[in-house]
């Protein structure tokens, strides 16, 4: 269900945009009563001619201060130009009208809880892979420690094996001869 689908006189949205247009239409009457345009109105409120025209045509609302200028200007009351506002959720109207806005507001409703279950489906699907991606981690991180000692084992073990090789060459007279201590070359 959504606004579109709505006739328009039946729902709080379209009471407002109808009060807009009515509101534009009453300035537009009261500016053209006056002899004036769309500019030199503008000019007098402090507004471009494009927010006129705006106002106007219901596009835009214009602020309280705007309105007050409006009145000024056009030499009116601002209930003039503002008129009756709309019965806030359908007072004023018929029980079938108010019926049905209920029926609109409940299926709203409805469709909210239904795409908030969907949404902490999908949050308590990710919290699990979080959950399982954590658990992981921690395997990988105990693996990595196996491997570094593991590492560290090794390379002392290879250390002794160098020292033992180092000390049977020594023993046998396999080191390799000093460097003598003959002439030196000149640098030239």
């Amino acid at each position: 269900m959504g606004w579109t689908n709505v006739r328009t006189d039946s729902t709080l949205i379209g009471a407002m945009d109808d009060h807009l247009r009515q509101v534009g239409a009453r300035i537009r009457a009261f500016r053209d009563r006056k002899g004036l345009t769309q500019d030199q109105l503008g000019d007098l409120v402090g507004v471009r001619e494009k927010t006129i025209s705006r106002w106007e045509t219901g596009r835009h609302q214009a602020v309280l201060a705007n309105i007050k200028a409006l009145a000024e200007a056009l030499d009116v009351d601002v209930q003039d130009i503002t008129g009756q506002l709309p019965a806030p959720l359908g007072l004023g109207a018929s029980e079938d009208q108010v019926q049905a806005m209920a029926t609109e507001f409940r299926g709203y409703v409805l469709d909210i809880r239904a795409h908030l279950a969907e949404q902490d489906a999908v949050l308590s699907g990710i919290e699990e892979l979080l959950r399982r991606q954590s658990t992981t981690l921690a395997g990988i991180e105990q693996h990595l420690e196996v491997v570094q000692a593991t590492e560290d084992e090794l390379v002392g073990q290879l250390e002794q094996v160098a020292e033992r090789l180092a000390g049977s060459r020594g023993a046998r007279g396999d080191e390799a001869p000093a460097p003598s201590k003959g002439r030196r070359r000149r640098a030239g």
